[in-house]
């Protein structure tokens, strides 16, 4: 058996909490378990430093990515008060990111008419959000 082609199947006869004899286990950590069984603390700490990362994730965290998820749950319900075109028109601008005039051009609207539209969808947006407030 060579131990370094092997370092990632544990031991005969060792079982690790219900597993059975020579179950795979992540590599790096088996030569973790090798280090720390052996007393090689140098060697541990080497590995620990390859296994953890360096800094925290720089990622929205599990309560963050809830609240974003219930904003757009809320945001979905809201818009689907709007008439279809007003919705369109901000999905557009506001989610893709068209211009007045690219976004008019189109739904078939002046950049001048679209902007009227937008301001009036937006309002419409902001009294649903009001009114889902009260009643929660």
């Amino acid at each position: 058996m060579n131990p370094a082609a092997d370092a990632h199947v544990l031991p005969s006869g060792v079982d690790l909490h219900g597993r059975s004899p020579r179950t795979e286990v992540d590599p790096g950590l088996s030569d973790l378990m090798i280090a720390a069984v052996a007393g090689d603390h140098d060697a541990k700490a080497a590995l620990l430093t390859e296994v953890l990362p360096e800094c925290a994730d720089p990622g929205p965290g599990p309560e963050e990515l809830s609240m974003l998820e219930v904003d757009a749950d809320r945001l979905a319900s809201m818009l689907t008060q709007l008439p279809e075109q007003l919705r369109e028109l901000l999905v557009l601008r506001v989610a893709v990111g068209l211009s007045a005039q690219q976004a008019g051009r189109a739904l078939g609207m002046s950049p001048g008419a679209l902007r009227v539209a937008q301001h009036r969808a937006l309002t419409r947006l902001r009294a649903a959000a009001a009114d889902l407030e009260v009643s929660t």
